[in-house]
């Protein structure tokens, strides 16, 4: 009886972590998914400045505040709302590495920029 309930608790502890592995590998496909969305918003120029979109590019909600001054052409409509923040590697001889895009949460249009030392 004893080694039917470890056996059992062994099985369901399994279950769980399958379905966390699966959840967590999912959730990575989708924000690689939102990175290539913002990715195809860019212009051709900003493309071209990005070294590697797969390891380095990352994706986060981010409150837009009128207060910060790490960010140029911001949309001035969307101070206080929530976007997404997706930083890219860049390589183009100036001291930035990284810069920021600021998207809708609707993937649909660029709110603003910024750059990461």
């Amino acid at each position: 009886m004893k080694k039917a309930k470890i056996g059992l608790i062994i099985l369901v502890l399994g279950l769980f972590i399958i379905i966390i592995g699966y959840y967590k590998s999912q959730n990575i496909t989708n924000k690689d998914e939102k990175i290539l969305q913002v990715y195809n918003l860019l212009d051709d120029t900003l493309k071209q400045k990005i070294t590697d979109m797969g390891i380095g590019a990352k994706i986060k909600k981010f409150r837009i505040r009128a207060s910060n001054r790490r960010f140029t052409s911001i949309n001035k409509d969307y101070y206080g709302k929530v976007v997404y923040a997706v930083t890219f590697p860049i390589n183009d001889g100036r001291p930035e590495k990284e810069f920021i895009v600021l998207c809708d949460l609707g993937l649909t249009k660029i709110v603003g920029y910024g750059v990461l030392e």
